[in-house]
């Protein structure tokens, strides 16, 4: 643990001072998790906030210039949902490579000190929040296309437009609730003297309810977790078996058949988060079983988890482009969306000329 010293009335903002002698395996701990953190995490994070936008314009291009049929409006629903949760979840993580760690208390110098204190606190819970609901879109998503290829007659009247939209807003109102003790462990103090402001960052007291926290961790585990991947694991190998027997049958149309670009698209999706996610989000799950005094940030298993939560951050930031290379229809509403943009600009720029030239006419 780093080590903590107050001095009165300092120059310095932040106290969060950590031990001058490192091992050699601290010091790689540190360096690794210096460039991933500081670095390439940041970078991730903001091509993805980019990628998630570019997948927003494309995607509501789709919805309010094709006609799409209920099916795969409902699926296209879903994915806008879940390019809204990537892309906060990027945003969220993005500024934390801008300011220090685990910090207890500051002296601000300006307003930007005070909001970086808050965020430290509250970066975690906003994570793990839009961690829960692009984990259970991607379920619901999957789960959408799993009805709609095994039962193909019985999905025009199972999914309608109405309860997707539902099922979207109780995955984040659930989300929420599950998220509320990780805004709450702490409570927050100014002390404004002869001295500058000191800000201060104490546990809540339900911090002290050993039961609660474990109960909260197990559950968590669960349905953040292990429940995710069970059903993802399913509805992937199900969808796979439908790509694959309707190749098998020489379909002239996949599409009808439920199986078409749509289908391949959240296969990619949903074996991607299982390859790139899961594994963190399980490390992060058994890391409080570990023997505390053996387990470290500078041991393989703290490196384990830096390397981990830098494929996490892949994840979140990909999508653009897998969808880019597995969906042909995709690349090519993103052109015409582009040039929709583009003609719309040359109209209105021309049309303010037009304007501007009748007035000086008069």
């Amino acid at each position: 643990m780093p080590n903590t010293t107050i001095m009165a009335c300092p120059n310095t903002t932040y106290y969060n001072v950590d031990s001058v002698n490192m091992s050699s395996e601290a010091l790689l701990w540190a360096q690794i998790r210096y460039y991933n953190y500081h670095i390439l995490i940041p970078i991730i994070f903001a091509l993805g906030m980019v990628g998630n936008l570019l997948n927003l314009v494309v995607f509501g291009y789709r919805v309010h210039v094709i006609h799409l049929e209920q099916l795969e409006k409902s699926a296209t629903a879903g994915l806008i949902s879940l390019a809204i949760s990537d892309f906060f979840f990027c945003f969220v993580g993005f500024p934390a490579a801008f300011y220090p760690e685990s910090v207890v208390f500051i002296i601000p110098k300006d307003m930007g000190d005070v909001i970086g204190f808050y965020y430290n606190a509250f970066q975690p819970g906003l994570r793990n929040l839009f961690l829960f609901t692009s984990t259970w879109l991607v379920i619901a998503i999957s789960a959408e296309r799993y009805i709609a290829v095994c039962f193909p007659i019985r999905s025009r009247w199972i999914i309608k437009m109405k309860k997707t939209i539902l099922s979207h807003v109780l995955i984040f109102l659930v989300g929420i609730l599950l998220s509320i003790p990780d805004f709450i462990k702490y409570q927050f103090h100014s002390d404004c003297g002869e001295c500058p402001c000191l800000y201060r960052r104490l546990s809540s007291y339900i911090t002290s309810f050993r039961t609660f926290g474990r109960t909260h961790h197990i559950l968590w585990a669960i349905l953040g977790t292990y429940l995710p991947l069970f059903i993802l694991a399913f509805t992937s190998v199900k969808l796979v078996q439908s790509l694959i027997r309707s190749r098998s049958l020489s379909m002239t149309d996949p599409n009808r058949y439920s199986c078409g670009r749509i289908t391949r698209s959240v296969v990619c999706i949903v074996c991607s988060f299982l390859l790139l996610v899961c594994p963190s989000m399980v490390m992060q799950s058994l890391i409080p079983l570990f023997d505390s005094h053996k387990y470290n940030n500078s041991s393989q298993i703290g490196i384990a988890v830096i390397l981990l939560n830098v494929l996490q951050a892949i994840k979140f930031a990909s999508n653009f482009v897998l969808y880019c290379a597995v969906n042909k229809q995709f690349r090519n509403n993103l052109r015409r969306a582009i040039q929709r943009q583009s003609a719309s600009r040359v109209i209105m720029s021309s049309e303010g000329t037009k304007r501007t030239f009748d007035v000086e006419m008069v």
